[in-house]
């Protein structure tokens, strides 16, 4: 009768064999997660001795291999399945450098100090929990992103065999409340400039000279609602004024991407050609519709606040309109 076929990581049934002097000899065939097979033999006083003896040397055959090859197994600690969770994000490129230095610092700083030395079959919904209201206390967001972080890490896990189920989804993150919107008033609005023009005149303020252009940039933001990193990268060709409420779009945002040279380059998360996929400025007062593809050049010329040179930048699709509630710069 054939053998069954043994799993990686199991082994077969006992055979015991009595002696001429009165112990029992124990044999027992296995098979290493690596796939390879092996064959083991005792002698011990007894089946229960020669067993125990067996299932010590089978279980020291595999936590040999699983050191050879650096397999991760239940036992390993959490904080080797993030750092492994992150080399696998950065050789899919699922995530922007910014992105992959964020995590990798939420890691260090918040994971591994609150649960990165349990094993990792010891992950439960409660440790997930404990680690958040721990954060939450502190910084809210934080608390957030850490959970983020760490729901991720857990389907990793489960994708490699070493969770049966995510346990952070269990997890309810805290409701936010609905922060109520601020309109400031024209002369808070004066003020608010002149503090900007006080801090780039200031004679003892330290580092180098502020742009001339952070007035406009803040102007922009109020405008628009841009963020920082959006108006610091607008175009002119998607900026239009002839329209009867001046209208731009909104089609890509300066971030420091490190490891890539100091001139501006073209990229998105889903090609690394020459061209992204944008709204066309024409058609940014539609909701969703209307895109087109159109090429980007990193020329500084371009864009409505040129930056200074010597930084490490890119611009990655973003895809999102936004419609001028205010006068434009320069209108």
């Amino acid at each position: 009768m054939a053998r069954h076929a043994l799993a990686p990581g199991s082994h077969g049934d006992i055979s015991y064999q009595p002696l001429p002097n009165g112990r029992v000899r124990g044999t027992v065939r296995f098979r290493r997660l690596d796939g390879t097979r092996g064959k083991l033999r005792v002698s011990a006083r007894s089946n229960a001795a020669a067993r125990r003896t067996l299932m010590e040397s089978v279980d020291e055959q595999y936590a040999t291999t699983l050191a050879e090859s650096g397999v991760l197994t239940p036992e390993s600690p959490f904080l080797d399945l993030a750092h492994e969770f992150m080399d696998h994000v950065e050789f899919t490129q699922e995530q922007r450098d910014t992105t992959r230095h964020e995590n990798r610092r939420l890691i260090e700083k918040q994971i591994a100090p609150h649960m990165g030395a349990l094993a990792i079959r010891e992950i439960k919904a409660s440790t997930v929990l404990r680690v958040y209201k721990t954060i939450y206390r502190q910084t809210p967001s934080t608390a957030r992103n850490v959970k983020a972080l760490i729901s991720q890490i857990c389907s990793y896990a489960v994708m490699n065999d070493l969770m049966i189920a995510n346990p952070a989804r269990e997890v309810k993150k805290v409701k936010e409340q609905a922060r109520p919107i601020y309109a400031p008033a024209a002369m808070e609005l004066a003020e608010f400039r002149g503090v900007i023009r006080e801090y780039q005149t200031r004679e003892d303020r330290m580092g180098p000279r502020p742009s001339d252009l952070l007035g406009d940039v803040v102007d922009l933001i109020l405008a628009t609602g841009a963020r920082i990193s959006e108006a610091v990268g607008l175009k002119w060709e998607y900026v239009d004024l002839d329209a009867p409420k001046p209208t731009i779009t909104i089609a890509g945002k300066i971030v420091d991407s490190k490891g890539q040279s100091s001139t501006g380059r073209t990229t998105s998360r889903a090609s690394r050609g020459g061209a992204v996929s944008l709204c066309h400025p024409r058609s940014s007062r539609c909701s969703g519709g209307g895109r087109s593809r159109a090429a980007v050049t990193s020329s500084s010329s371009t864009r409505v606040l040129a930056l200074r040179t010597g930084l490490r930048m890119c611009i990655v699709r973003c895809e999102r309109c936004v419609l001028g509630r205010g006068p434009m710069i320069g209108s």
